[in-house]
């Protein structure tokens, strides 16, 4: 139960898509990522974003889903996969804040930077919100973030870039 074009849901269109538009359709898509992020979603809702589309913009949906029926993020149409890069100032290039029964489909994800840093591509966060059940990620291609692990304990000669023993 992805996206397609008959879908009912909220689409995303990088190219034709317009925010004054109600997002229902392909038809009337929103364009931006700010706005769909602005979109309270509910259980049964989904959330789709065109194939071949590309955001510079982080992807912090607000809502959850139910047990009976998750929110679905995925691509509708042909082709590859929607991509979304962290902007400049993000930490995470797509964020599933407090956000239960949710299902995240087919989305290329990147967060690349100048330097290492604490960076990823798909966080998931629980902040007060008890157990967050049913966070499903299925076919995303998460590469190229800029990310540090700082390590207790190893030897600081096998130090690497993004990768720091002994802090």
């Amino acid at each position: 139960p992805g996206c397609s074009e008959a879908s009912p849901g909220y689409f995303i269109d990088d190219q034709a898509g317009n925010d004054a538009s109600d997002g229902k359709t392909p038809a009337t898509a929103w364009k931006t990522l700010t706005k769909a992020n602005s979109a309270p979603l509910k259980a049964g809702d989904r959330l789709c974003l065109r194939a071949r589309g590309s955001w510079t913009v982080q992807l912090k949906p607000q809502g959850s889903g139910s047990s009976a029926a998750p929110v679905v993020i995925d691509k509708y149409g042909a082709g590859e996969r929607p991509k979304i890069a962290a902007g400049a100032s993000d930490k995470d290039a797509v964020v599933l804040e407090n956000f239960a029964y949710v299902e995240l489909n087919n989305l290329e994800v990147t967060n690349q930077k100048a330097t290492p840093g604490d960076y990823r591509g798909i966080a998931v966060v629980g902040r007060d919100a008890g157990t967050l059940n049913h966070v499903q990620i299925r076919g995303c291609f998460v590469h190229d973030v800029t990310g540090e692990v700082n390590w207790i304990g190893g030897d600081v000669a096998d130090n690497a870039p993004g990768v720091t023993f002994r802090t």
